[in-house]
């Protein structure tokens, strides 16, 4: 585990990525599946998670993404352009 950590280590900080934990990597996968349209259970089945530890990732991690929150305001921006009219 010692060579791993070490390994981890260098590599983060090669790429910048300092404070990047290999556990923060699920939660990444977690998220690019669901925003690539994978329900939950394929999720589950892709990682091996129950589906309490889906779900639990998705309001941890998908609440964070560019990718929803341009979503949500596209939605919002439509909204507006509706009423306008």
């Amino acid at each position: 585990m010692v060579n791993f950590d070490h390994n981890w280590r260098k590599a983060i900080l090669a790429a910048g990525l300092d404070g990047l934990h290999f556990h923060d990597l699920r939660g990444t996968a977690c998220t690019l599946l669901a925003e690539a349209g994978a329900t939950h259970a394929e999720i589950a089945a892709m990682m091996g998670w129950t589906m309490t530890t889906v779900h639990r990732m998705i309001e941890t991690y998908a609440a964070m993404t560019a990718t929803l929150s341009d979503s949500a305001v596209a939605k919002l921006e439509s909204k507006a352009g509706q009423s306008a009219e």
